[in-house]
């Protein structure tokens, strides 16, 4: 059974981007919002999670909180990708417990490998290479 990734993102492209970097190795869920993401998480607990900083309905920092208070949830690991380059930002997610920042335009192997880095991180071992 593959593992699952999530990625929020309210632009399309990104979301076609990172469902072809890793659809041939983990199970891809997509969503627009974070709205549409925490319906998600109601039912699917997947093994990681991608979220854009910046989204018109409440924004990636509110994900990350939602998921940080959720004992579900709490430990799946997190990357946000932004295209703010704000120190005081990036400080404030990384105590709030995200496992990576990462900066908008983004090299699509240097994101494949810090996913597959974390999870390793976290003891998974059913990575597929």
């Amino acid at each position: 059974m593959p593992l699952t990734i999530l990625i929020v993102d309210d632009a399309s492209t990104i979301l076609t981007l990172m469902s072809n970097l890793f659809k041939n190795k983990y199970e891809v869920i997509k969503s627009k919002s974070v709205a549409e993401s925490k319906e998600i998480l109601e039912t699917i607990t997947p093994d990681f999670v991608i979220t854009d900083l910046n989204m018109p309905d409440s924004g990636g920092e509110h994900l990350v909180q939602y998921m940080k208070s959720d004992t579900r949830l709490h430990a799946i690991p997190i990357i946000v990708l932004s295209n703010s380059d704000n120190t005081s930002t990036k400080i404030n997610l990384l105590k709030m417990g995200v496992d990576d920042y990462i900066q908008k335009p983004f090299s699509p192997e240097e994101l494949d490998l810090k996913v597959e880095i974390i999870l390793r991180r976290y003891g998974n071992n059913r990575i597929t290479n």
